[in-house]
């Protein structure tokens, strides 16, 4: 209790030491022209000087608990401003995995999310590369994706950036890696040049065994050799890119994937070999899974 009270007051008789230096000077010493000398009060004559210059030798040893007091509150006071512009910057900046939702698939291997502070980005899922939107099976490894993971919540591990700015990451949904699932489903090459998976090399391998998917054809043709040079004239003969059918609904003028979770809808009656069919016909893609 003692110290609680040194410490509450300290702070005043410091400040007040001027006043009680004239006092002391008044009594033990010749008087100085300092102006008119404060009286004494009657407890200050019972105690004596003394006690005045032990009151501001204690005053003195108080000022690096009072400032160090001072800082504590100041920075508890700027604390959550700093928590709250910390919390505000996109997910990825601040840790390697978040959480975020789905908002549209590029293609078979690109995702636009939404973290959890509204922040838009493009994640580039890691390990695998899907066959061009212009190539054979192409059009069958966005489909996939869209069924899989459009408008669903995913967690996202990143490992990177890539030339492009965009996330390098493993996306899995519900438990699921979406690089597996598009390497055992035959939609994906596993991209050793930048991945030594070896979960995702025996994904790739049973696929081929099983000859599911792009390892159907003998001449697939994985998409970076594909890009190198030029696409079109390395074309093999397989599935239209944007392949049906599709299912429009006659009421919202939208059409499905039949992979898409609306694709039996009641007014879903009308169906178009492909998607540049239905949208002739005036109808556009729908949400649920073609963006």
């Amino acid at each position: 209790m003692i110290l609680l009270q040194q410490f509450l007051y300290g702070p005043a008789r410091f400040f007040s030491w001027p006043s009680r230096i004239r006092r002391t000077l008044q009594v033990d010493g010749p008087r100085l022209p300092f102006g008119k000398m404060e009286p004494f009060g009657a407890r200050d004559r019972a105690l004596g000087s003394g006690h005045d210059l032990d009151g501001l030798t204690r005053s003195f040893r108080l000022v690096p608990a009072v400032l160090a007091l001072a800082a504590a509150l100041a920075a508890s006071s700027s604390a959550p401003y700093a928590f709250v512009a910390q919390s505000a910057r996109p997910a990825a900046n601040r840790a390697t995995t978040f959480h975020a939702r789905v908002a549209s698939v590029v293609d078979g291997d690109t995702l636009r999310v939404i973290d959890g502070s509204g922040a838009a980005l493009i994640v580039r899922v890691e390990g695998i590369d899907c066959p061009e939107s212009g190539q054979p099976f192409g059009g069958v490894a966005r489909r996939f994706m869209r069924a899989a993971a459009f408008d669903r919540d995913v967690d996202v591990r990143v490992v990177g950036r890539d030339a492009h700015k965009r996330l390098i990451a493993r996306v899995s949904v519900a438990g699921q890696d979406l690089s597996t699932q598009l390497l055992r489903a035959g939609l994906a090459w596993h991209y050793t040049e930048y991945s030594h998976d070896a979960a995702l090399a025996a994904a790739e391998r049973d696929a081929r065994q099983a000859k599911r998917g792009l390892w159907s054809e003998s001449t697939a043709v994985p998409p970076w050799v594909w890009r190198r040079s030029g696409g079109a004239k390395n074309a093999s003969r397989g599935p239209d890119v944007e392949s049906g059918p599709f299912f429009a609904n006659t009421a919202s003028r939208v059409f499905h994937a039949a992979s898409c979770r609306r694709a039996h809808c009641k007014n879903c009656t009308e169906t178009f070999a492909t998607a540049q069919a239905a949208e002739a016909a005036g109808y556009r893609p729908a949400g649920d899974c073609l963006r």
